[in-house]
C-alpha cells in the first residue's frame, strides 16, 4: 500500500520500525495476546503477511498505531498463536490466567471474507491535543477507508474489554455499532 497523507499525518505500512511498534503495542495494550508473544514471533507473522502493520506519523514521529488481519489469516493466526504456546510450554505456565482468559472468552461472532480483523490501535492523543475531537475522527474514518480499501474488505471489526472506557468512547463516537457480546468483551463493527 502507498503511503497516504491527511494534513500533516501520513498513513503507511510499516515493517521497519517493527520493534518500536511491538513495544508501543505491549506498552499500551497490557490485554493484547501480543503481550506474551516475543518479538520474534510477532516480526515472523508480519514477515509471513498474516499480519499487517500500519503506522500514522507526524513528521518522523509515530502518532498511531495500527495492526490488521484479514479474514483468509484470521484463522491462520490463531493456529499460529496455539503453536507458539505448543511449542514453548513454560510460556503457558507463565501466562495461564491471560490465556485462560481468552479461550474462554466465548465463541466468536461468524465474519466471511467483507470483514477486516483491527487487531490493535494505539493513539498517542498529544499529537492530537491541538487538534479537533471531529477532525481526529474524521482522520481516524479517513484512514480506516483506505486500509478496508486496500484489502477489498467492506467492514472493519474489533473486540474490546468492556471495561474500556476509552476504547467504548472512541468506538461509539465514530459510529461503530455492538454485533455481539461475551461475558468481558465486545464486538463491534463499521460498514
Amino acid at each position: 500500500m502507498k503511503n497516504i497523507k491527511l494534513g500533516k499525518f501520513t498513513l503507511k505500512e510499516d515493517k521497519k520500525n517493527l520493534k518500536h511498534i511491538f513495544d508501543i503495542i505491549c506498552k499500551e495494550i497490557p490485554a493484547s495476546l501480543f503481550t506474551k508473544i516475543n518479538f520474534k514471533y510477532f516480526e515472523k507473522l508480519v514477515k509471513k503477511n498474516i499480519i499487517k502493520v500500519f503506522s500514522i506519523k507526524k513528521g518522523k514521529s509515530i502518532t498511531s498505531v495500527i495492526t490488521v488481519v484479514d479474514y483468509k489469516n484470521y484463522k491462520i493466526l490463531k493456529n499460529e498463536i496455539i503453536w507458539f504456546f505448543i511449542k514453548n510450554p513454560i510460556m503457558i505456565l507463565f501466562n495461564i490466567n491471560h490465556l485462560l482468559k481468552s479461550l474462554f472468552k466465548g465463541s466468536e461472532p461468524s465474519i466471511d471474507k467483507n470483514y477486516l480483523h483491527l487487531l490493535h490501535l494505539v493513539i498517542y492523543k498529544q499529537y492530537y491535543m491541538k487538534k479537533s475531537l471531529k477532525y481526529k475522527d474524521k482522520l481516524f474514518n479517513y484512514f480506516f477507508k483506505q486500509i478496508i480499501k486496500n484489502f477489498n474488505a467492506k467492514i472493519l471489526f474489533l473486540c474490546y474489554e468492556k471495561d474500556n472506557m476509552a476504547a467504548k468512547n472512541f468506538y461509539y463516537r465514530n459510529n461503530f455499532e455492538t454485533f455481539a457480546e461475551r461475558p468481558n468483551l465486545l464486538f463491534v463493527r463499521k460498514k
